[in-house]
């Protein structure tokens, strides 16, 4: 029985093996999507007061931390009333700081910080619960006597098992709360849910891993419900995993199939970059390929361009002239991108003025000092917002235009000491031709690779790479090593 168990394992891993092989590749792409709450994100000059519930007001401190983690195209969202601010004023009004205060308090207290917005609310629950049960092990008793080649016996397979019960550990955490959002200028709520998270964690007295505690559980299911929090009232990053196609029967072409594979190639090893370069000049070869349009598809969409995107998913519909998920998924998902587009572009319209606006009794941001090169302009509000991809990561995402040679101010190595050496510390970094995201990719590095600094504009740095070639990289994705 038990060696039928093996051979059934077997074959399941085999076939595991066989499907994950013929499986499509597949690429990640990660975009900016608008907040699911459009009013929340309107007033950007905030303050957090006690929440009501166990463990309210130190609870309040991490939204406090959550809103201020909030960080698109390397820009601060929102602008935060200084924490020592706050409790002097409801300290001078004789206000709690235990619990919630109501909505004309809220709003008295706001015009009194400066803030347009008040954040407060409810932690409504805070459990963790262990359910106990059993699980049914075997254990071999008697194993069949074999004999080898030279008759010596040993003992052969099992032939008879016992059943036993262990006992064993379920344990669940939930993490709740209200947030809502008050307007300083109307006192009105413009913002409220129902948020929660929860985390689970089960173990056995034969377990090798040991349970959760309950603290760190609780602190996974908070997490969790601070997230959605996040999704609710600012832009937030997503990542898609995008299948391609590799199939070459609709290529006519020697030439062109040999692209589509050496591209898929490459699309398997993460040079997307590369792949749809050879996808470009396959379709010079093969311009009504099904596969060829669908992957250029792919393309535009990674690199933020949806109207293209749209149109080159349609063209691979025609061609094929028969349905195929892909196709279909790829038209809905930037049809729906375009559509988020205008209420992103609203979203983020302000936050370079906020950022601008500072109020003293801020406490200093991370990185003050002064900066070794000139700042990046704000962009124009009528320029469209190009969103991130896994080629381009999240925080070199800034729609940086080269500026004028004239006021371009660049910091350079000095030629007498060592040269300094960056570190690669994501998993795919892009190494671009120009100081801006919208410059040709030269290469993408991997994590652990190394780069010399060469110079340094705006928040990019001038390198040089392993193979001689130079090129810029966003300082976020890199980290200074002797």
């Amino acid at each position: 029985m038990k060696s039928k168990r093996i051979f059934h394992l077997f074959i399941n891993l085999v076939l595991s093996f066989i499907l994950f092989s013929c499986a499509p590749p597949a690429i990640k792409t990660t975009t900016l999507v608008p907040a699911r709450f459009h009013e929340a994100t309107k007033l950007k000059e905030i303050a957090v007061l006690p929440f009501d519930g166990p463990g309210g007001r130190d609870f309040a401190a991490e939204i406090e931390g959550t809103l201020a983690s909030v960080n698109i195209d390397d820009k601060q969202y929102f602008t935060l009333v200084d924490r020592t601010k706050i409790e002097k004023v409801l300290s001078e009004q004789a206000l709690s700081q235990t619990g919630v205060i109501d909505e004309a308090t809220a709003a008295k207290v706001g015009k009194l910080v400066g803030a347009k917005g008040i954040y407060t609310g409810t932690v409504t629950a805070r459990n963790v619960r262990d359910n106990h049960y059993s699980e049914k092990r075997q254990t071999c008793i008697k194993k069949a006597i074999e004999y080898d080649n030279k008759g010596r016996a040993y003992e052969g397979r099992c032939i008879q098992y016992k059943d036993y019960f262990v006992s064993c550990t379920r344990r669940d955490s939930i993490f709740a709360f209200t947030p809502k959002l008050i307007q300083v200028e109307t006192g009105k709520i413009i913002y409220s849910n129902n948020l929660s998270g929860t985390a689970t964690s089960s173990a056995c007295s034969d377990s090798s891993e040991p349970l959760a505690s309950e603290v760190d559980l609780l602190e996974k299911a908070k997490e969790a419900a601070k997230t959605a929090f996040k999704r609710d009232v600012a832009p937030n990053y997503v990542t898609l995993e995008v299948n391609l196609m590799e199939s070459t029967d609709d290529i006519p072409s020697k030439e062109g199939k040999q692209k589509m594979e050496k591209a898929i190639d490459f699309a398997k090893h993460n040079r997307l970059d590369r792949a749809c370069e050879l996808w470009g000049e396959a379709r010079i070869l093969s311009p009504n390929s099904a596969s060829l349009l669908y992957n250029l598809g792919v393309c535009a969409e990674v690199r933020g361009d949806f109207d293209n995107a749209l149109e080159l998913y349609k063209k691979a519909d025609k061609a094929l002239n028969k349905p195929d998920d892909r196709i279909t998924a790829g038209i809905v998902r930037v049809s729906e991108a375009i559509k988020k587009q205008k209420v992103l572009k609203d979203q983020l319209a302000s936050i370079s003025s906020t950022s601008a606006e500072r109020k003293v009794e801020e406490p200093p941001q991370p990185k003050a000092a002064a900066p070794l090169a000139a700042p990046v302009e704000p962009q124009p509000k009528t320029q469209p917002v190009s969103p991130p991809s896994e080629l381009a990561p999240k925080k070199s995402q800034a729609p940086v235009e080269p500026q004028p040679i004239s006021t371009m101010k660049t910091e350079t190595v000095v030629a007498d000491k060592p040269p300094v050496k960056y570190l690669i510390i994501i998993k795919n970094a892009n190494v671009r031709s120009e100081a801006n995201v919208k410059s040709k990719i030269i290469t993408t590095l991997k994590k652990g690779e190394k780069v010399q600094k060469l110079g340094k504009l705006n928040n990019w740095f001038n390198v040089k790479l392993p193979t001689g070639q130079t090129g810029w990289i966003f300082k976020d994705l890199v980290e200074e090593v002797e």
